[in-house]
């Protein structure tokens, strides 16, 4: 997430969701080394208008990324909900990013665009990670097959 944290929303991007494309180089050194599908500075979302209301001191701010693999895709959704940002009270990106064929995730970065639009201070003792596994359709079809077993064994007349 590229993050414009400035009282007013004041970049083209200002909550902007990209993708690691250069794959070296410092992860926060700039943003050439980000973008979309291959091209660096592009944007696979921007959930937020430039000029609209931005943060306040003393409010706070709640952000939610969620994830999901569906097949070869990736299903992002990013939020930021608190005061009256944007005008609304909430940004979100939503994105489905059908280039991301392999899957590595060891980093989460949140970087504000420029220093003179940065939090004085990220409270991150609410971080969580929550990782779910949805079983592949053939361990569901032969989990029921078994059931349907067990159902049918259980039914037979006993003599």
């Amino acid at each position: 997430m590229f993050m414009n944290m400035g009282q007013t929303l004041g970049n083209a991007s200002p909550f902007a969701l990209r993708e690691w494309v250069v794959g070296s180089g410092a992860l926060l050194g700039t943003a050439g080394n980000w973008g979309a599908n291959g091209v660096a500075s592009a944007n696979l979302a921007n959930g937020a208008a430039s000029g609209n209301h931005g943060y306040d001191g003393g409010t706070q701010y709640t952000y939610t990324m969620s994830i999901t693999r569906n097949g070869t895709d990736l299903n992002i959704i990013s939020t930021m909900s608190g005061g009256t940002v944007n005008g609304t009270g909430t940004m979100t990106d939503s994105v489905t990013d059908t280039s991301a064929n392999t899957f590595a995730f060891d980093t989460f970065a949140i970087r504000p665009s420029g220093s003179a639009s940065a939090a004085g201070l990220f409270d991150t003792s609410l971080f969580r990670v929550d990782y779910f596994t949805v079983p592949e359709p053939a361990t569901l079809t032969l989990a029921g097959l078994g059931m349907l077993g067990l159902v049918l064994a259980y039914r037979r007349p006993q003599r």
